[in-house]
């Protein structure tokens, strides 16, 4: 009604005989307008601001609420997929070695329908992607200035020092060309590594990922990667307090409960996924009825680290989506398949439950070699902790330091045999007494001795742990570099003993997959290195039909044609001057050279076997890694007849040019 009587009061003024002020009106009415303007954008810009703040907190509320829900579903429920990764299953997880695979098992309806709710709603979408934008901002920011500075590298500075050194002639010029080209790839790769520490966690275990696909990369990039330790923040000691309470209020009643408190406040050590402490544990002993008290180690994840990581694999993979799309000659190195592959490895990290059964399956193992190899015990574990016992040692890497200055160590002149130490005289000399002259070492002397021995027999316990994990138990650690090897001297034996830490990532190989690798082995062994390349390019056909890729006739002809070189050249040389690592390196890049694709489980097998290697050499240059393996190959019947054909036909060839 007010409507109409102030338009009626309108018409009345405009038809009145008084004439408006024209100037005034209209200034009144431009008023009108911006203040309507303004208005206008005033309440739109509000709806927008309030409704992005309405938004966010139904998503936050609404995923709490999920959150609470899920973990009534896990209760019930064997296992839950951490990032929501894949859909439910009704495959039963695997523990024949003692752990579970890591999929999500829910015979509740009310689960599965939790599960399409949670991860199909409108609100989780926007909050997520809204999450997915602001990181995916971060990591552009981060690598815009490697974009840059890698078409530098290899569009100008390359071509550039080629040129200069090509087109004037320097003495040494191709020396001097390859010592600059090394320092710009140092330079370079520094600059790689650093931007990949600022990514975050998830390019940090991605590249040392990469580093164990030689297969994919040139080994001179993955041995950079491979350098990539995490660098990650230490979150405050609230957090962890914080995190513990509450997993021990939500862990079942035992009949044993352990009390655990914290040495100090400051981590041992800070990784990717978590940091470390060290602490103390109180339980109950039933054998002496005591409460005992013993050195534990405190494992905490990192919080949210589970959300940065899931961002980032969404990140990956749409960038591998994008690469494949556009540049389809690249679809040999199987991207959208190794980050599946790589996401499953992150899955089982980020969760602390998988690292303690498999530290208990470890156990189980090598039970036979309590007082040789030692695998930290595990009291306690959850997604976010894991209690284990605190292992003492030295990290590996101090007797690799100690033998490069420390090559060969030379008697004194008196015994005449300045390249034989204490070991090879006591062999050679039986039961007899040990020279005089080798009693007149100097304690020093005879310090270096005693640590020369220790670390050959260091070697042998690294390749036994090996051989054993790989050709017998089929469960192996997957991450054996010198930073999760440490060496504890036996007070009792004064023998070392070799400490492994960090068992979250493993490998096992399924029925299929271990008889393409005894069906490998077995050719190698046999000298048909022609039939050898040809079962490797047959059992990559699948890997080839997912990605679309094509293997070119003559790419496979090449790589059986020096792959049978290889083996032949191989097979020629006596058992004890083969270098396995060397041999697998070369089939790797045999493999990268002709774009034939290697599965990941393969690769990380070959991978492991080459850095196990170089670790015995480096603490023995005389070790002998073929020989150590014949025991452990000779348990296998195929491998073992292969063995026997493969010298009954050096001998058969033998005779024959004998008798010729």
């Amino acid at each position: 009604m007010w409507r109409r009587l102030l338009r009626r009061g309108v018409q009345q003024a405009s038809s009145s005989s008084t004439p408006p002020n024209t100037e005034a009106s209209q200034a009144v009415k431009t008023v009108t307008a911006n203040s309507s303007r303004f208005g206008r954008r005033f309440v739109i810009g509000s709806l927008i601001v309030g409704g992005g703040i309405t938004l966010g907190a139904v998503a936050k509320a609404y995923e709490k609420e999920a959150e609470e829900e899920i973990g009534v579903i896990r209760k019930k429920s064997r296992w839950l997929n951490l990032l929501f990764g894949s859909k439910p299953s009704d495959e039963k997880p695997s523990s024949e070695y003692g752990f579970e695979t890591p999929t999500l098992i829910s015979s509740d309806k009310y689960g599965q329908l939790l599960y399409d709710r949670f991860t199909h709603s409108f609100f989780h979408r926007i909050y997520y992607l809204i999450h997915i934008g602001q990181r995916l901002n971060e990591i552009i920011s981060i690598f815009s200035p490697l974009a840059v500075y890698a078409f530098v590298h290899f569009f100008v500075l390359k071509p550039f020092y080629r040129l200069l050194y090509t087109r004037i002639k320097f003495e040494n010029g191709q020396e001097m060309l390859e010592k600059a080209e090394r320092d710009l790839d140092e330079k370079f790769y520094s600059f790689v590594v650093q931007s990949l520490k600022d990514g975050g966690t998830c390019f940090i275990k991605f590249s040392q990922w990469l580093s164990t696909r030689a297969d994919l990369l040139d080994p001179q990039v993955c041995k950079h990667f491979a350098t990539l330790h995490s660098n990650a923040p230490k979150h405050h000691m609230k957090n962890v307090k914080q995190l513990i309470n509450e997993q021990y209020r939500k862990r079942e009643h035992t009949d044993k409960d352990i009390i655990v408190w914290m040495d100090s406040e400051h981590p041992l050590a800070s990784g990717a996924i978590g940091q470390v402490y060290k602490g103390k544990m109180r339980y109950h002993n039933d054998q002496t009825d005591m409460d005992e008290i013993r050195d534990v180690a405190i494992k905490v994840r990192h919080p949210h680290v589970e959300t940065q990581i899931l961002q980032d694999l969404k990140i990956l993979e749409l960038l591998c989506v994008i690469t494949s799309r556009f540049l389809p000659s690249l679809g040999w190195l199987q991207l959208q398949e190794n980050v599946k592959e790589f996401t499953k490895c992150m899955k089982l990290q980020t969760n602390f439950r998988f690292e303690g059964e498999n530290l208990k399956a470890f156990q189980k193992n090598f039970q036979d070699f309590k007082n040789t190899i030692i695998f930290p015990t595990p009291y306690y574990y959850s997604p976010n902790i894991l209690i284990e016992s605190f292992e003492p040692g030295i990290s590996i890497q101090h007797y690799m330091d100690q033998a490069r200055n420390d090559r060969e160590v030379s008697l004194p002149n008196p015994t005449q045999q300045p390249n034989k130490d204490m070991d090879e005289l006591v062999k050679e000399k039986g039961n007899k007494p040990i020279p005089p002259e080798v009693e007149q070492l100097d304690a020093k002397e005879q310090q270096r001795l005693l640590q020369k021995k220790h670390r050959h027999r260091v070697a042998e316990l690294g390749t036994d742990l090996f051989l054993k994990m790989m050709l017998h138990d089929n469960l192996l650690h997957a991450d054996l570099h010198p930073g999760n090897l440490l060496v504890r001297i036996n007070k009792e034996t004064n023998e070392p003993m070799l400490v492994v830490l960090d068992a979250g990532m493993v490998t096992q190989l399924s029925h299929e997959d271990r008889q393409n690798f005894v069906d490998l082995f077995s050719a190698i062994i046999r000298g048909e290195g022609y039939y050898a390349a040809q079962l490797m390019i047959e059992r990559s056909r699948k890997l080839r039909e997912n990605s679309g890729y094509t293997l070119t006739p003559e790419n496979a002809e090449k790589f059986k044609t020096e792959m049978a070189d290889l083996i032949t050249f191989v097979l020629d040389k006596p058992i004890e001057e083969i270098q396995v690592g060397k041999v697998m390196e070369t089939v790797l890049s045999l493999g990268r050279q002709y774009h034939v694709p290697i599965e990941s489980t393969f690769s990380t097998l070959v991978i492991s076997t080459i850095v196990v290697e170089g670790i015995a050499r480096q603490l023995n240059p005389r070790f002998q890694f073929a020989v150590s393996a014949r025991p452990f190959l000779a348990r296998d019947k195929t491998l073992r007849m292969a063995y026997i054909q493969s010298r009954l036909g050096k001998i058969k060839e033998a005779a024959e040019n004998l008798i010729k």
